[in-house]
């Protein structure tokens, strides 16, 4: 009798961080089929292990939900926020002012960026989310995607550098949240309005970013409407 060959494979579980080891025998391309196909089984499950955190069970991961606590069970958007309009934030507008009109005092927010660099770190998707939220409470406004550098290089370098921080903003919102490309306009100021003082890196790294201000032209519909 021909001595039986036991081959052995070996699979390392990427979630669990195990070896799992696998021996049989095979008599016939149907058995190694059958333990192929558990192989991959198990590959699988390892991959979903590895998804992106979603602490609230929404189907969107955390690092983009504007709205992390929402309640077992309900609809929501791409950005994690119910589809019962949920944002307060209060966004500066072009005049200074605040929006919506009912605000006490205005929330600036804004995207930061690495220096020399228009790639938007994880870290800041958040931001997004809420920018996304906001525009789906308020369907009539329109935003101003202003760009902004420290004053590290010449004008010749700021300038365009700044732009293309708001322009990586504005793709994002329309690719990743649907916002109407029509609600989102571009301003490159490059290094003519810190937020901080340039003597230091930390108030270098507060100039760095795209800033987010409300249409003036745009609020008086959204008076009307009630909103």
């Amino acid at each position: 009798m021909m001595a039986t060959q036991t081959k052995r494979l070996t699979y390392r579980s990427l979630a669990a961080g195990n070896r799992v080891k696998l021996a049989g025998t095979f008599t016939s391309s149907g058995n190694m089929m059958l333990m192929l196909a558990l192989v991959l089984l198990l590959a699988g499950l390892s991959t979903k292990a590895m998804a992106f955190a979603d602490q609230d069970h929404d189907g969107v991961p955390d690092y983009k939900d504007a709205c992390p606590d929402t309640p077992k069970g309900l609809a929501v958007h791409a950005n994690g926020c119910s589809e019962t309009p949920l944002s307060t934030l209060c966004l500066p507008d072009s005049q200074g002012q605040s929006y919506p009109p009912k605000c006490a005092t205005t929330e600036p927010l804004a995207v930061y960026f690495p220096s020399d660099s228009s790639h938007l770190p994880q870290s800041q998707w958040p931001v997004l989310a809420q920018i996304a939220a906001f525009l789906r409470t308020y369907p009539a406004v329109s935003l101003y995607l202003v760009g902004h550098t420290d004053n590290q290089g010449n004008k010749l370098q700021n300038q365009p550098l700044s732009y293309r921080r708001a322009e990586l903003i504005r793709t994002a919102l329309i690719n990743d949240y649907q916002i109407d490309p029509v609600r989102l306009k571009i301003q490159a100021k490059a290094a003519s309005q810190p937020a901080a003082s340039n003597q230091h890196a930390h108030g270098r790294s507060l100039n760095r970013r795209v800033a987010f201000i409300v249409q003036q032209r745009h609020l008086a519909d959204n008076r009307q409407g009630g909103q």
